[in-house]
């Protein structure tokens, strides 16, 4: 789409065309990129305040930074303060947002805030994964969670969005908002980077927006302060809080949380930590990706995980499956964990785990099929998953599923991937 306007500006500038002419093409080519994804245009709240630099709003200039180089931030938590009128000009109660997993492993977020900006759009997806959040009448807003990627299958539907601009004049950055937005209905977008906002604070308009390093700190120890902080199975073993856990399907596990404290917890749920089924027929789960929830009062607060199967020879745990929290026997489970974090797909994922905790061969990844027939984990997802065991210091070439590389080379386009895998060394 926006080749083809490029396209058009070069024309018009070989055929002589005066200035407002070429402009006019710019505005008609923004117009037209609107309407091809299905967007209700809405002027932005902010759209008459003038310009200037971020002191005159209530961004953190440091979030601006963050902005301007996400690349450099994938993977690590970040706290964004961003200008309510200015970022959120429309939304007024930030709803959770939805992950699931389609057929044919497409990943759709419902609902989520899309930022998106530059001549050629960068675009970041903004997702709640706490609780609803009302923001009306703040002046900003904190997010805080995990950049990270966008992967090829992924995208957002029934969402928010704003345009904006960002620009460097000598040492100081501006911005200002053009256009917000909806995506009506199911249609779908897609975003280069997303950040799952574990938690999102509104800053009310009585107070100061003090810039805080937009750098989480990483969590640690309790020291006594007010903000007790740990994993979840040790605070479980502390008596800080208590838990119930239940299956939901093979992708996910409901996970809920109560104190037993009077201080507020900050609850971390690692990558890699292990559920043990109640029903020895069932699978027992691991978790594929890092939570943290922060308990503020005695409610049970519940999260749904992310999750792969751990036992390929077990019946998949429903619902009614009951759970409990334990600490990662498995070496090879604790070296996998933190490479779980960076994979976007769930195949690799469960290949991957199946391998270290069943010692799986190809023909038994297979065993995991869609409702309508078909495999679920291919050659390509078997591949990836070998490297990432690989990559994270663990013996590929002791597993069984070792013997079965040149088939599963067979059938992957990925030169790279597929020279690695009939490598005699």
């Amino acid at each position: 789409m926006f080749k083809k306007h490029t396209e058009e500006v070069a024309s018009a500038a070989k055929k002589g065309w005066s200035a407002w002419k070429i402009a006019l093409i710019i505005l008609l080519a923004a117009t037209i990129g609107f309407s091809h994804i299905g967007c209700k245009s809405i002027e932005s709240e902010d759209r008459g305040r003038s310009e200037g630099t971020l002191s005159e709003d209530y961004t953190d200039p440091l979030t601006i930074e963050i902005l301007l180089d996400l690349e450099s931030y994938v993977g690590k938590e970040v706290t964004l303060t961003l200008d309510k009128a200015k970022f959120f000009p429309t939304l007024d109660l930030w709803e959770q947002t939805r992950k699931s997993v389609e057929q044919g492993g497409r990943i759709i977020y419902d609902g989520g805030y899309i930022v998106w900006w530059g001549v050629s759009p960068r675009i970041i997806g903004l997702m709640n994964i706490g609780e609803p959040v009302s923001i009306k009448g703040a002046k900003a807003i904190k997010l805080t969670g995990r950049v990270e990627r966008v992967g090829r299958n992924e995208s957002v539907r029934n969402a928010r969005g704003i345009e904006y601009t960002i620009r460097r004049i000598g040492e100081t950055a501006q911005v200002s908002s053009n256009v917000s937005w909806e995506i009506c209905g199911e249609d779908i977008f897609r975003a280069d980077y997303k950040l799952e906002a574990y938690r999102i604070e509104p800053i009310p308009a009585s107070t100061g927006v003090e810039s805080t390093p937009s750098v989480a700190p990483q969590p640690s120890p309790n020291t006594g302060s007010e903000l007790i902080e740990g994993e979840v199975k040790t605070l479980l073993d502390q008596g800080v809080i208590e838990t119930r856990v239940q299956g939901m399907d093979i992708k996910r596990i409901a996970l809920e949380l109560r104190r037993l404290v009077d201080q507020d917890v900050m609850v971390i749920i690692p990558a890699g930590t292990l559920f043990i089924a109640a029903d020895v027929s069932k699978q027992n789960m691991v978790a594929t990706r890092k939570k943290v929830v922060v308990l503020e009062d005695d409610e049970w607060i519940r999260v749904e995980l992310p999750a792969a199967c751990a036992n390929i020879h077990r019946e998949i745990p429903g619902e009614g499956d009951a759970f409990d929290v334990a600490p990662t026997a498995s070496t090879e489970l604790q070296k996998l964990a933190p490479y779980l974090e960076g994979e976007n797909y769930y195949e690799v994922c469960q290949a991957a785990i199946w391998i270290v905790t069943d010692n799986a061969s190809y023909d038994e990844l297979g065993t995991l099929v869609y409702t309508g027939g078909g495999r679920v984990i291919d050659e390509e997802d078997t591949a990836k998953a070998l490297k990432l065991l690989a990559d994270a210091g663990i013996d590929v070439k002791s597993k069984r599923i070792w013997r079965d590389r040149y088939r599963i080379a067979a059938g992957i386009a990925d030169s790279e991937l597929k020279n690695w895998l009939e490598s005699p060394s």
